[in-house]
């Protein structure tokens, strides 16, 4: 199988990659595109009460600003204690939303923007945590993960891929350059380019290697070489 994962799902298309290695299954690629930083430990995940609310509440602005264009003022609510608990905050945002499944949503997708799941954060980076099959690594602007208040440590990560060069045990791994914003990537007919290239270029490297296999003519060495440098193969 061959695996893609987009922000929050970058982290669940690694973890499926690593789960594949204990089944019968295969992964043969993983592409990343833009995926939330790598989490390096779960401190960000002790919060009290109240800084968890307004943390919260603040994304569920961002994000319905963003992605609605609705300004909502949930931040307010919580700093004016008129809503004390996930719960009471849960209800202004379904009440504010135009449907119970837009509300369900936008609640994912804040809860991706939160955190990691506390099981993945936790996980250490012994060689069985590592991914080192081929791979390819697309970064759009991190203006995104600034907003959303993604740690800067992991956002400008000296890799210049957000820290994961450590999971994925490739060291060298470049990022693929996106010239628009996390949220723009499936409207931006440049970066679909790039991201379907990409994909492809992962998908041919699988049948190249079939064919080398089966008939290792010269020709097929030479296709190898024309696949872009972007793409690592440990």
């Amino acid at each position: 199988m061959h695996l893609v994962g987009y922000s929050g799902g970058g982290s669940l298309a690694f973890e499926i990659a690593l789960q594949a290695k204990t089944s019968t299954l295969e992964c043969k690629s993983l592409c990343l595109i833009d995926p939330t930083p790598y989490p390096f430990s779960a401190t960000s995940l002790t919060f009290s009460l109240g800084d968890y609310l307004k943390q919260r509440a603040e994304k569920y602005d961002m994000f319905s600003r963003f992605l609605l264009g609705k300004h909502t003022g949930f931040e307010q609510a919580v700093s004016s204690n008129e809503v004390r608990s996930v719960g009471q905050l849960e209800q202004h945002v379904l009440s504010a939303m135009s449907s119970e499944s837009l509300a369900l949503e936008l609640s994912c997708i804040v809860d991706t923007a939160m955190k990691q799941t506390s099981e993945l954060m936790n996980r250490d980076l012994a060689p069985h945590r590592k991914y080192t099959g081929p791979c390819a690594f697309l970064k759009a602007d991190p203006d995104f993960y600034v907003k959303a208040g993604i740690d800067a440590d992991h956002i400008h990560h000296p890799d210049g891929v957000y820290g994961w060069s450590l999971p994925l045990s490739c060291p060298d791994i470049k990022a693929i350059p996106l010239a628009c914003g996390h949220l723009s990537i499936f409207k931006d007919g440049e970066a679909v380019g790039k991201v379907a290239s990409t994909i492809l270029s992962l998908l041919n490297m699988e049948n190249i290697e079939e064919a080398q296999s089966s008939d290792p003519e010269p020709h097929v060495a030479e296709q190898v070489n024309i696949l872009p440098k972007i793409i690592t193969k440990d």
